[in-house]
């Protein structure tokens, strides 16, 4: 096969496809830095873009989160340190929690800062996981998305399991652990 030369425009979108990631992430830190209230805990961001004024409400459940998270398992308080550079409070979002992809960013929707500091660090912890893949460029894919999600359901029934049992408690992990099971026959 003859050599190509390839043109100015060819060569730029051959480097972007490749570094998009590494843009992307320093374009989110550059928006982020200059438009939304935020805090910092142990080096983790706490960003709010719902844009009203609950802003310190919502810092304040997260903060207990992350205490839930390092008092009840510490190890898996670092690796989600390590894993998540950032949590977005955002409205705009379909699901409850979420992470996304390559930047480092876990954005929870704050109907569920709602529903407490526990649950909120229980989606944490499985966001955590969703990082952790993430970062050892295991991909969702449709042919991955049933594993994947049973490993983070996993991870997020063992952190749930280390608190003290209560009958609500149980049924949560019941039904939990049932999902799954519905997950794998797909």
């Amino acid at each position: 096969m003859p050599h190509v030369q390839l043109s100015r425009w060819h060569k730029w979108l051959y480097w972007t496809r490749y570094h998009v990631g590494a843009n992307l992430k320093l374009l989110v830190d550059y928006w982020l830095a200059r438009s939304a209230p935020q805090q910092t805990v142990d080096g983790l961001s706490l960003v709010d873009l719902s844009g009203d004024s609950k802003s310190e409400s919502r810092f304040a459940i997260l903060q207990q989160a992350l205490r839930l998270i390092d008092y009840y398992d510490p190890l898996r308080y670092r690796g989600l340190k390590r894993h998540i550079r950032r949590v977005i409070i955002d409205d705009s979002i379909s699901k409850q929690a979420m992470y996304f992809l390559g930047t480092g960013s876990c954005i929870i929707h704050p109907d569920l800062l709602g529903l407490g500091g526990a649950t909120v660090a229980s989606a944490l912890v499985h966001e955590a996981a969703h990082a952790r893949l993430d970062r050892l460029r295991i991909r969702q894919s449709p042919d991955r998305y049933v594993r994947i999600e049973s490993i983070c359901m996993r991870q997020e029934i063992d952190f749930v399991c280390r608190f003290p049992q209560t009958p609500e408690l149980k049924l949560w992990i019941q039904n939990r652990m049932d999902h799954i099971a519905r997950l794998e026959t797909i």
